[in-house]
């Protein structure tokens, strides 16, 4: 199954709609005014956009390689359509300027890319200077399905030369693993907060 039916046949029916504690955790710790450029690439049917625009920032984009995804975040949540972009990263990212963004959130989808470098790369390219990126990475201890084929699981320190070669720094970073007994499911992701 491909990302566009299952958010059209899956998703559409029961969305995730709580948004991530460690993305509500990172995103209060920052400095951000309310009308700070926000984008959460890879958005999915907008769980993490509900908590950017719940604390109160106005300007708000998401991203997403699913058509089906984002009518789901626009119906849900009323985005205008010029905030929605369809398209697969990095090449999504080229219509921004450089240092256009105030802060960038990418959790879940670092580990479908093949060239994670590029995206970050890319992210560096549209963050403004002093700007944060709130991002996920899976650990290689994660055992979960997925809807598409999974391309790479990190350790720290693969985790830390990609975000040095992007030109960011690290501001915190951790671990979080959490194991269902019942079916050997673990779910394991490393989460940091970086600048440029």
């Amino acid at each position: 199954m491909n990302w566009d039916t299952h958010y059209r046949d899956v998703r559409a029916k029961k969305p995730f709609v709580w948004p991530d504690i460690n993305v509500i955790r990172q995103i209060s710790r920052l400095n951000l005014k309310p009308d700070a450029l926000v984008l959460d690439l890879g958005c999915g049917e907008g769980r993490n956009i509900r908590a950017l625009l719940e604390l109160g920032f106005r300007q708000v984009y998401g991203v997403d390689q699913s058509i089906s995804a984002l009518e789901i975040v626009k119906s849900r949540y009323q985005l205008p359509q010029q905030q929605l972009l369809c398209g697969s990263v990095p090449d999504v990212l080229t219509p921004f300027s450089a240092q256009h963004f105030d802060m960038i959130l990418c959790w879940g989808l670092m580990h479908y890319l093949k060239q994670p470098e590029v995206t970050l790369q890319a992210i560096s390219h549209v963050l403004k200077s002093g700007a944060n990126l709130i991002i996920s990475f899976s650990a290689k201890e994660d055992r979960r399905k997925t809807v598409d084929t999974v391309k790479s699981y990190y350790d720290e320190n693969e985790i830390r030369q990609l975000i040095e070669h992007a030109g960011l720094t690290i501001q915190s970073i951790g671990k979080v693993t959490d194991e269902n007994f019942t079916d050997d499911r673990i779910e394991s992701y490393y989460w940091l907060t970086a600048y440029k």
